[in-house]
């Protein structure tokens, strides 16, 4: 690859590199956490986003530059009982 341009991805392939959904995607994106998309078209409604932006974003994630890993807290559902609270 030369550094005359650089390679576009559109929804797709963003979906294949990075598995969140648009939404998490776009909140990410409004916090500047993640790559600006930018409209391919003026007024249309194509969006793309630059792959190397996007791969530097994954390797910051994967190799620890990103929010530190949190185990989620025990969701297991908590039944009344009139001698005591049982977790199941």
């Amino acid at each position: 690859m030369t550094d005359d341009y650089r390679v576009i991805i559109r929804a797709k392939e963003r979906r294949r590199r990075v598995p969140l959904s648009d939404v998490q995607i776009w909140r990410l994106e409004q916090k500047g956490e993640f790559p600006q998309r930018f409209q391919l078209t003026p007024g249309g409604r194509a969006v793309g986003w630059y792959a190397d932006e996007v791969d530097e974003w994954v390797r910051r994630r994967v190799r620890g530059g990103g929010r530190p890993v949190v185990k989620p807290k025990d969701k297991r559902p908590v039944v009344e009982d009139d001698a005591a609270t049982v977790a199941v």
